[in-house]
């Protein structure tokens, strides 16, 4: 049987339920009813064979899916010689990653934040202000945690899916590292981004770790020297410590403290709780993954910057108002870390002269072609490379490790000055640099219910409530993709539980200018593959970088689904070679724990797990279709290190039966001992905003104290 659903939310127009009091609703998860038996279908052992040889060939490799060549590329912004995200008053304030190994989450956020508030001014011009990008303050603790940690009983029959833990230390998995193709994992899924105000990136004990600093008389020599203090204590401690000649400054909120014997280690509370997991704000609309920046002869010589990568950059940043996130080696990954000034200069100008792995992520926020290549470090190294890099021009860049012009806990001594001298948290990063990678951009609904393309919002709109169909929420590592001459396809099948209308699918892509055709297929009991149903809706769309896509139905288009019936979304993805040649394409993620990256989580004692059960993805070759239980099966057999995820396909469905599914969440409710209703409109005012959670979490958003822009969504198995 499925595992019921515990608070599971609604979402409503986020400028309707601005007005009214939210809507708190607890839907169960319903047994989906699985197509006929995979012994129906074909013995699989050619497909399975496919994938068998696809992982063999790629397991091991690092693949790239993008042609790095400059041949015929021109520079498309000439015309642009200078650029920056801040002058359009869309970049949130700097902030401090503060004791953990969190870079990747303060990137992807920073990114997130940068997408979303170009949204909300473009939308929004007449209360859109410059304070909005300081109140617009997203969770990078919600990110991280959620990343490492299975899913809770919310997932239904994904419950215990991705990281689980193994470790004595209960904080591990801030101290893990990861990448920004994580966020996109968690947030297509449903889960975050959230307020800062529903997880403040703090222990829940409030201990700050402060520095005392005391200068002896006549001299400008301090001794400095760190302790523990409660945050709603420190006033009260500096000005005792002041008393006694000595300066008490907040540094970072603790991840542990000495216990009472002075030498054991008590851990701090950065956990967070199952209710927060199905919370989210905004609706992620796509990913980008850009093209690799850095291009490289065969021998392993770096040849320059590609142009593609670096028109696509721009154009994300100028065009769509997106930052960029991105990995590159710093030398010293964490604030307050001892690194090397070896790559970076005087005046905040780093260049990697090596081809170095990355080390740290941070967030593209403009451009300077002119920037001097004399204001980066001068001479050689060691083996006589120039640390200077070839040419002019830098990428202003966004770090994590706090601002002088920021206060606790975002504070920090880092950075290009501002003209009153004050470190900003920014730095240049030269075009040439030989480290830069993962170059990843977001797409944000701002609107949750934005998806007619006149914003018209009407009563019937605002009435209804969505949750996401969908069996992936394992982050990845890496992706295995499948190519074939002979036509292909993957497909999800999915078992209505109410009423209700499908109305958005999404995929996921690895190649550019991917042409991807949706299928979406209405199955009786006795139909054995997903294509052998009556075809409800087509849709096509190409899409021009790899990344997660969704695609919204045309309104007359959408199809209604009746409580129990079955339905498959089938994709279909083609692209075309550099010899012209048409290539069918199905991609998988997968977690190899064998690989060199995922090493600090294998060595925390953490284990990655993929739940796929049967009837719930398929995969097609030359028109045989096979349960992708069967082939996973296969793989992990062949693969012992590596688990491989069900297939990213995912059906937003709204729900039209509401009198079902209120019935449903006051039982629900009842057995939880709470009425599950949240009369807050929360902060914001002035924004379109939306407070709309699940009955579970009523208690932790009202401990969070009138949340803003909080929203908890439907995430369903079978």
């Amino acid at each position: 049987m499925a595992k019921k659903s515990a608070a599971q939310g609604v979402m409503r127009s986020a400028v309707q339920t601005a007005a009214r009091d939210a809507l708190s609703l607890a839907l169960a998860a319903s047994l989906a009813v699985c197509l006929t038996p995979a012994s129906a279908l074909a013995d699989g052992g050619a497909v399975v064979d496919a994938w068998l040889s696809a992982a063999a060939e790629q397991l091991g490799a690092q693949d790239t899916a993008y042609s790095t060549a400059n041949a015929g590329v021109e520079d498309a912004f000439a015309d642009t010689p200078s650029f920056d995200l801040r002058d359009e008053g869309v970049v949130s304030p700097v902030k401090n990653q503060g004791v953990w190994g969190t870079c990747w989450g303060f990137s992807a956020i920073a990114a997130a934040e940068a997408s979303i508030l170009s949204e909300l001014k473009q939308k929004y011009p007449d209360t859109y202000t410059e304070e909005t990008a300081r109140e617009l303050d997203l969770s990078e603790r919600h990110l991280a945690y959620f990343t490492y940690s299975s899913a809770p009983a919310a997932a239904g029959a994904q419950e215990g899916e991705g990281y689980r833990s193994g470790s004595d230390d209960p904080n591990a998995a801030f101290n893990l590292g990861g990448y920004m193709v994580y966020a996109t994992t968690l947030f297509s899924a449903g889960v975050g981004p959230v307020p800062e105000t529903l997880a403040p990136y703090k222990n829940d004990e409030g201990i700050i770790v402060c520095t005392v600093t005391s200068a002896e008389e006549g001299s400008s020599d301090s001794e400095v020297a760190y302790v523990a203090v409660y945050e709603d204590q420190l006033e009260s401690k500096q000005e005792e410590y002041a008393r006694s000649g000595q300066d008490l400054s907040p540094y970072y909120y603790a991840a542990s403290v000495a216990g009472e014997d002075g030498s054991s280690i008590e851990h701090t509370t950065w956990s967070l709780p199952d209710e927060a997991w199905n919370l989210s704000t905004f609706e992620l609309e796509g990913s980008n993954i850009l093209p690799e920046m850095c291009v490289f002869d065969a021998d392993g010589t770096y040849a320059g910057y590609s142009q593609e990568a670096m028109n696509a950059v721009k154009s994300e940043l100028r065009d769509h108002g997106r930052a960029v996130s991105m990995s590159y080696y710093s030398g010293d990954p964490m604030p307050g870390q001892e690194g090397t000034d070896e790559f970076i200069s005087e005046n905040w100008a780093h260049y990697t002269y090596a081809p170095i792995e990355a080390d740290h992520a941070v967030t593209i926020v403009g451009w300077d072609d002119n920037y001097p290549a004399g204001n980066f470090n001068q001479g050689t190294a060691d083996d006589g490379t120039s640390r200077t890099p070839p040419g002019n021009g830098a990428w202003l860049v966004k770090n994590s490790w706090g601002s002088e012009t920021e206060e606790f806990p975002n504070a920090g001594s880092w950075g290009v000055e501002d003209e009153n001298g004050n470190h900003t948290g920014y730095f240049w990063l030269s075009y040439y640099d030989q480290s830069i990678t993962a170059l990843e951009t977001f797409d944000f609904d701002v609107d949750s219910y934005g998806y007619h393309a006149d914003d018209a919002y009407s009563e019937e709109k605002d009435a209804n409530m969505f949750w996401i169909d969908q069996y992936n929420l394992m982050p990845a590592t890496n992706v295995l993709a499948l190519r074939t001459a002979e036509e292909s396809a993957a497909a999800n099948v999915f078992t209505a539980e109410y009423d209700c209308t499908v109305r958005t699918l999404t995929c996921e892509t690895t190649q550019p200018n991917t042409a991807v055709s949706y299928d979406l297929y209405l199955l009786d009991a006795a139909d054995a593959a997903p294509t052998d149903g009556t075809l409800a809706a087509h849709a096509e769309a190409v899409y021009e970088y790899g990344g997660y896509h969704r695609l919204t139905l045309d309104r007359d288009a959408w199809v209604p689904v009746g409580a129990g019936q079955t339905y498959a979304v089938v994709v279909t993805q083609q692209c075309v070679d550099e010899d012209g040649s048409a290539t069918y394409l199905q991609s998988v993620a997968m977690n190899d724990s064998s690989r060199d990256d995922d090493a600090p989580a294998r060595e925390a004692g953490f284990e990655c797990v993929a739940v796929v059960n049967e009837g719930e993805s398929y995969t097609c070759v030359g028109g045989e279709w096979v349960d992708w239980a069967q082939v996973a099966g296969a793989l992990k057999a062949a693969n012992e290190s590596v688990v491989f995820d069900n297939f990213p396909i995912k059906a937003f469905v709204e729900i039209t039966d509401a009198a079902a599914v209120q019935a449903a969440a006051e039982a629900d409710a009842g057995a939880s001992g709470t009425d599950g209703m949240l009369t807050d409109a929360g902060e914001g005012e002035g924004m379109p905003v939306a407070v709309v959670v699940g009955v579970a979490a009523v208690a932790l958003l009202a401990a969070a104290g009138g949340v803003a822009y909080a929203v908890a969504r439907r995430r369903r198995g079978k």
